[in-house]
C-alpha cells in the first residue's frame, strides 16, 4: 500500500518546464479574446497572459489599451467617450488616445494642461478576423494574425457561432481535459447531450500529426466498448437499447497556442484556452461551417435551438466543473494520458516566447505592457 501511494506523489510536471512555468500562457501569438458583436459603444476589459487591457471600438475598428490609468491607477474600462477617438479615465476626466495611448487632455486641469502629451499607456496590436477580436502580446515582431488561426475560419462562406467568456481555472487544465482521451469514456457517458452515444468503455491511442499538418491528433487504434476489470467486474454492465450507437467525432487535435479541433459529420468544433491569469482562462466555444443563404441561416437556428445550450451548455459545463477542481502536480498519469503528455511535449517544443509564469518577480512585474509596435 505504501508503494502505491508514494507511487500516486509522482510529479511528472519537470519533464516538461517550459509548459510547467506557462501558468499564464505563452507569448508572441495572437489570441482571441471577444466575439466582435459583443464590443460596441461601451469599452471591455479582458486579461490576457496576465496583462489587463481595455478594448474600445471606434469608428468600426477595435483598439487596445492598457487597461490603468497611469495618474490613479483606475481601469480605463470603467471610464466613457467624451471625444472621438479617445477613452476618458472616470477618476479626473483624462483622455488618451485609443491609437497611440497618448493623453491628449485632462478635462479636470484645464485646455491648457501642462501634464498634457507627458503621460501614455501601453497599446496592443488587435485585429479583427471571422466575427473573432484577436489580441497580441509579445515583444517578437507580430506575424499575421492568420497564422494563428485555424484555417477552417478563412474558408469562403465560413459561418461561425459561438461564445467565448471568463472562466476559473488555469488553461492549460483546460486543454489537458480537452485533449484527453479517457474522461469522456466516463464522465460524459451519461450526459444529456451523449444519451444517445454509445461510449466505449476505454481505447488504445497514439498521437501523430493531422492530414493538413496543423493539429496533433488523437489516433484510436483499438476500440473496447465493454469488458471485464479483475477487482470490479464488467464495465460497462449492459448496454441500454435505446442507444443509437451513433458516430462520434471523425478527428480530434490539438494546437499552439490553446486551440482543440473536433471534427464532426458536416461542421466543426473549436474549443479555445486563452490564458488570462494564473486563476482563470478564457473558454471560447465556435461552431464552424461552410454554408450560404437558406443553409446559412438553418445553422444559425440549430445553433440557438440546440447546441448553444445542449453542448456548449450542459456538456461543456460538466467539464468546467471538473477544471475548477483539478489541481496539478503532483500527479500520476496512466496510458490514455499519451494524449497529455505529446501536447506538453509539443508546447516545451514548439512554444514561442516565453512562458509566463504564475507571478511577477518582487519589486515588479513580469513583463511591461506592450506598447505600439511591440516598443
Amino acid at each position: 500500500m505504501e508503494d502505491r501511494l508514494s507511487a500516486s506523489r509522482t510529479d511528472v510536471g519537470g519533464n516538461f518546464p517550459r509548459y510547467s512555468a506557462a501558468v499564464q500562457g505563452f507569448r508572441n501569438y495572437w489570441y482571441p479574446v471577444m466575439l466582435g458583436r459583443n464590443l460596441r459603444k461601451r469599452p471591455r476589459a479582458v486579461t490576457l497572459c496576465g496583462e489587463r487591457m481595455v478594448l474600445v471600438r471606434d469608428q468600426g475598428r477595435v483598439y487596445a489599451l492598457h487597461n490603468r490609468c497611469p495618474r490613479c491607477g483606475v481601469p480605463l474600462s470603467a471610464g466613457r467617450r467624451e471625444a472621438q477617438g479617445t477613452l476618458t479615465c472616470p477618476h479626473h476626466g483624462g483622455a488618451f488616445d485609443v491609437q497611440t495611448g497618448w493623453l491628449d487632455g485632462r478635462l479636470t486641469g484645464g485646455p491648457d494642461s501642462p501634464s498634457d502629451g507627458q503621460a501614455r499607456v501601453a497599446t496592443y496590436p488587435v485585429e479583427e478576423r471571422a466575427g473573432l477580436i484577436w489580441a497580441y502580446v509579445g515583444d517578437e515582431p507580430r506575424p499575421p494574425v492568420e497564422r494563428d488561426m485555424p484555417r477552417e475560419l478563412l474558408r469562403p462562406h465560413t459561418v461561425v457561432e459561438g461564445v467565448i467568456s471568463r472562466k476559473r481555472g488555469n488553461w492549460r487544465y483546460a486543454a489537458e481535459n480537452g485533449i484527453d482521451e479517457g474522461h469522456v469514456r466516463y464522465l460524459h457517458r451519461r450526459g444529456f447531450y451523449t444519451f444517445f452515444r454509445e461510449i466505449p468503455a476505454w481505447t488504445t491511442l497514439r498521437m501523430g500529426p493531422s492530414a493538413d499538418g496543423d493539429w496533433l491528433t488523437r489516433i484510436v487504434e483499438n476500440v473496447v466498448w465493454s469488458d471485464e476489470y479483475p477487482e470490479l467486474g464488467r464495465w460497462p454492465r449492459s448496454v441500454p437499447f435505446w442507444e443509437s450507437r451513433a458516430r462520434g467525432a471523425l478527428e480530434i487535435g490539438i494546437r499552439l497556442p490553446g486551440w482543440l479541433r473536433i471534427q464532426q459529420h458536416g461542421w466543426t468544433s473549436f474549443e479555445m484556452y486563452v490564458p488570462s491569469d494564473a486563476n482563470h482562462y478564457l473558454s471560447g466555444l465556435l461552431l464552424c461551417g461552410q454554408a450560404q443563404g437558406l443553409a446559412a441561416a438553418r445553422f444559425h437556428a440549430k445553433y440557438f435551438l440546440w447546441y448553444r445550450w445542449a453542448y456548449h451548455g450542459l456538456f461543456h459545463n460538466t467539464d468546467q466543473w471538473i477544471i475548477e477542481q483539478m489541481e496539478i502536480p503532483p500527479e500520476r498519469l496512466f496510458r490514455p494520458d499519451a494524449s497529455i503528455t505529446a501536447w506538453r511535449k509539443l508546447c516545451d517544443d514548439e512554444g514561442r516566447g516565453e512562458p509566463i509564469p504564475a507571478a511577477p518577480p518582487a519589486g515588479g512585474r513580469t513583463h511591461e505592457p506592450v506598447g505600439v509596435g511591440g516598443k
